[in-house]
């Protein structure tokens, strides 16, 4: 069955292969993800999911092919740069800051998109406090929309795994992502 579904483009790979020496981890893998559309990469251990995912994200540089964010060619960008295209992702292993509440965990999930720099944030109070509280109520707002309000003065390492793993995506959500992983 044609697949009809319309929409722009959030994620084109095309022909994207990557290779370890001798080992091929990921074959000439493509896909179209349109927006508003839900996608699953499955396969046994060691079928190359988490290695596609660090191809996407930056974290591997690709053999062969392309990748696209919004129609915006992101192979061979630097991690970095493509998190600030509204790609966002969690960790197989979590990547959370074991010494900050969960609150404050999604806040630096906005670190990036501040609007002032470093420095004229810790000079500019006024600033810096409008951002703050931006800040603050995006992850209010995440903390209610995945249901872990009732934890947002909580460490994670207070939380059991299914929590910490919930806080790691609504830090990931708190960015506004185009798509997450």
């Amino acid at each position: 069955m044609a697949d009809t579904r319309e929409g722009k483009s959030i994620l084109t790979l095309n022909h994207v292969t990557k290779r370890f020496s001798g080992l091929v981890a990921v074959n000439d893998l493509s896909l179209d993800m349109k927006e508003r559309t839900i996608h699953a990469l499955i396969g046994p251990n060691g079928a190359g999911k988490s290695t596609a995912i660090n191809m996407i994200t930056g974290l591997l540089p690709l053999t062969e092919g392309e990748i696209y964010h919004e129609n915006v060619k992101i192979s061979g960008m630097s991690a970095h740069q493509i998190a600030r295209t509204r790609c966002s992702r969690t960790f197989q292993n979590l990547k959370l800051y074991r010494s900050m509440t969960v609150k404050e965990n999604l806040m630096m999930g906005r670190m990036m998109d501040m609007k002032q720099g470093i420095f004229p944030f810790m000079f500019n109070f006024t600033g810096a406090a409008r951002e703050e509280k931006l800040m603050s109520e995006k992850a209010d707002s995440i903390l209610e929309f995945i249901g872990l309000q009732d934890l947002a003065g909580e460490y994670p390492s207070n939380m059991p795994y299914g929590k910490q793993k919930l806080t790691e995506l609504a830090r990931s959500l708190c960015r506004n992502p185009s798509f997450c992983f």
